[in-house]
């Protein structure tokens, strides 16, 4: 029975039932992405403050014991209110269920226009899908914008429904407005939603003139521009009324140029040309769409087509996609769609009737698809944000420790810090400051002068004007180093995700430093930073136990680099505390598992067993120095030295005259050079050498009087004249 139906499925079925598998699983894989923005906490604590206090209207003040601006209106009380239900009731699991069936509506929808185009099979179609979902990779954090993100797809979808259906499509209209109230009270990306709505209407009056085949027909366009006015009026449908409208023309037209600057403070604001948007490809995607894009509307043109409506809204959205990273998903849900739509519309298929261009264009589509999805697929194995967790910027166990051991207390914490402590410690603690930005504009640019800046007395004014009674810091904090030195402060915790420092003078159960035993179990990415910390307030022990539980990749060799990097920082640290015999072994090991700085790695082990007395062992290791980097000086003066002190006086002139090749300007070079004649006894190139040494500097005038080495030139009438200069 099963044969006969595998046998009954044609390759076209096979090809659509693999593509859909391949989506889906790499949908899966690209997206497992822990809660990584912590938006998501305060948007919760919202959606909680309206449910218990029966409001829409959340009171922005009420979390901050600093100065906090609660006129700004921020209005997201739908996606707030079902993500706090959805933790409530299920925890992380519904979020991260949230997320994919947003992406999976996408699909869904995308998957039905491409049947209704005919363009199931049609690889360069399935290239546009991928490119889109990556494309949109900004809209995937759990918070309000993957709404936006789902309200964008129905609607650019139901566009392009009345521009396909053949009966009634002046019903689709209608959801545009239904779009737009939903949208309007769930994300500020509804001004998006608007712009594409304002674009495709002025291409539509232009197809009226100059596109006459394009255009749509006299009962639809009629019912169509009556849509749009309905969803400009009912963005006053919130529960701000007109005032949300009118604060929005304030900040994105008569002060555009100010909030422009405030949201280039932000990364996510920052252009896809930005150097460290690098990691997100967003410049292969837009090159691989656009591309796609041009060559389609280049065949419209030929064939005298021009949508002036598709254009328009490819153009202005396209321009916003190079503008923010955070609103590339408009531009990307858009060219899916719009591809499609092209693609049915000029017949691209996949077939061998189509001719060999169209062929080759099928074949290099699906090759382009799996080094693409490879790519992702493989970076996505090696971020150290991976799988269904809450990421480091969360301090939980910070937080429990706070409210189990300094609730009530003035908190001060960093930006990153804040939403997670916002959702967790209201209302016995407030929080100093957090991501919601908003409510701090009036003194943010201090936070930013005290984070950023060095002046030690500008710090300690602003934590004095902000009187905090304890600090809660996550590990990339740029000031985390102030408070580890400074007097007025002392660390009483710290765990997986920040420390926790107390104004010198406050009462606590506990005066030692307590470490969360989750700690220990720490990501890779994240133990590097706890294993800085640790070393930078002299924790030996536990730096020691964290490396030696450091888990290697065997796909990333980034990951090994950073490890073996930290062995050698570790075993600097354990050989300043002459614990020679526990650092070599982190020594060999980041030479085991990385080859990075590898001469400079061999030269310290040789240093280590040359420390231990082992100088068979030193040896071995300055040579392999040595035969990595020939002229590493370093291991070439160390191999001198030993040579020197095991009487080997002809090997030892070898590598001396080698290093003197090396750094022909030290005199320290030419001084141990002499060292090496004169107990050779030969005492004319001892007093060239030394001699040499003088002209370049050399001045360790206590060294050369009682340096044993040169007791063969003291009989010398050179060397009496030079300590008698000396010592006059």
């Amino acid at each position: 029975m099963v044969e006969r139906i595998f046998l009954r499925i044609s390759w076209r079925e096979w090809f659509l039932l693999i593509g859909v598998v391949f989506f889906l699983s790499f949908v899966f894989i690209r997206y497992a992405e822990p809660v990584k923005d912590g938006d998501l906490w305060f948007h919760m604590a919202y959606g909680r403050f309206m449910i218990e206090y029966h409001t829409l209207v959340p009171d922005h003040g009420v979390y901050s014991w600093t100065p906090a601006d609660s006129n700004q209106i921020y209005c997201a009380w739908i996606p707030e209110i079902i993500l706090f239900l959805l933790f409530n009731a299920w925890g992380l699991p519904a979020l991260f269920t949230l997320k994919y069936t947003g992406v999976c509506i996408f699909l869904l929808f995308v998957l039905i226009f491409m049947k209704k185009n005919n363009s199931l099979l049609n690889p360069l179609a399935w290239l546009m899908t991928l490119t889109g979902v990556l494309m949109c990779q900004s809209a995937m954090d759990i918070k309000p914008e993957l709404f936006s993100f789902v309200l964008m797809t129905i609607m650019v979808w139901t566009w392009f429904m009345i521009r396909s259906s053949c009966e009634k499509r002046w019903m689709y209209c209608y959801l545009f407005p239904l779009i737009m109230i939903i949208w309007v009270n769930s994300h500020g990306g509804f001004i998006f939603g608007l712009v594409f709505l304002m674009l495709v209407s002025t291409g539509e009056i232009m197809n009226y003139f100059f596109s006459p085949d394009e255009r749509l027909d006299a009962a639809t366009g009629r019912h169509f521009f009556f849509s749009m006015l309905l969803s400009l009026l009912v963005i006053f449908i919130t529960p701000y009324g007109w005032k949300y409208p009118l604060q929005l023309f304030d900040d994105l037209v008569l002060n555009s140029a100010d909030q422009i600057k405030e949201f280039k403070t932000v990364r996510a604001y920052q252009s896809i040309f930005h150097p460290k948007a690098g990691a997100h490809h967003f410049i292969d995607y837009l090159i691989i769409s656009s591309s796609v894009l041009v060559f389609l509307f280049c065949t419209s043109i030929k064939q005298r087509r021009m949508n002036w409506s598709l254009l328009l809204g490819n153009i202005g959205l396209a321009f916003l996609y190079i503008q923010f990273i955070r609103t590339t998903y408009f531009w990307g849900i858009l060219c899916v769609f719009s591809s499609i739509e092209l693609l049915g519309r000029e017949g691209i298929g996949f077939s061998l009737k189509d001719g060999r261009v169209k062929r080759y264009l099928g074949v290099f589509s699906i090759i382009l698809c799996f080094l693409v999805a490879g790519r992702e697929v493989y970076q996505t194995f090696c971020k150290p944000l991976f799988g269904f967790w809450i990421n480091y910027y969360s301090p939980i166990e910070e937080a429990e420790y706070i409210r189990n051991n300094l609730s009530g207390y003035r908190l001060g914490n960093d930006y990153n810090s804040g939403a997670y402590l916002l959702w967790a410690l209201w209302p016995e603690t407030k929080i100093f400051i957090d991501a919601r930005y908003f409510p701090y504009k009036k003194w943010y640019q201090e936070y930013a002068a005290f984070v950023y800046g060095n002046d030690d007395k500008y710090k300690n004014y602003f934590l004095d004007k902000y009187g905090c009674d304890l600090w809660c810091a996550t590990y990339d904090f740029p000031q985390l180093s102030y408070f580890t030195s400074s007097s007025e402060w002392r660390l009483v915790h710290y765990g997986p995700s920040a420390c926790i420092f107390v104004r010198k003078g406050l009462p606590i159960p506990d005066e030692s430093v307590k470490l969360d035993k989750s700690l220990f179990n720490v990501r890779t990415n994240q133990a590097l930073k706890i294993l800085d910390f640790s070393l930078s307030i002299g924790d030996i022990e536990n730096a020691v136990f964290i490396a030696k539980n450091l888990k290697k990749s065997r796909i990333c060799p980034k990951i090994n680099s950073e490890i073996a990097l930290f062995y050698i920082k570790l075993g600097d640290a354990l050989e300043k505390k002459d614990r020679i015999d526990m650092a070599i072994p982190f020594f060999e090991e980041s030479l085991n598992i990385s080859p990075i700085h590898e001469a400079s790695v061999y030269s310290a082990l040789g240093s280590l067993y040359m420390n231990k007395g082992e100088l068979d062992n030193a040896l071995l290791k300055y040579n392999e120095a040595l035969d990595i980097q020939p002229d590493y000086a370093p291991a070439v003066h160390n191999i001198a030295l030993i040579y020197s002190q095991r009487g080997d006086l002809d090997r030892a002139l070898v590598y001396m005259k080698m290093l003197v090749e090396i750094q022909p300007e030290d005199p320290d070079n030419y001084y141990n050079l002499a060292c090496v004649y004169s107990l050779q006894f030969n005492i004319d190139d001892a007093i060239a050498c030394l001699d040499t040494a003088m002209k370049k500097g050399f001045n360790r005038w206590e060294l050369l009087k009682s340096d044993e080495d040169l007791a063969n030139l003291r009989v010398t009438e050179y060397y009496r004249n030079i300590v008698d200069s000396k010592s006059h």
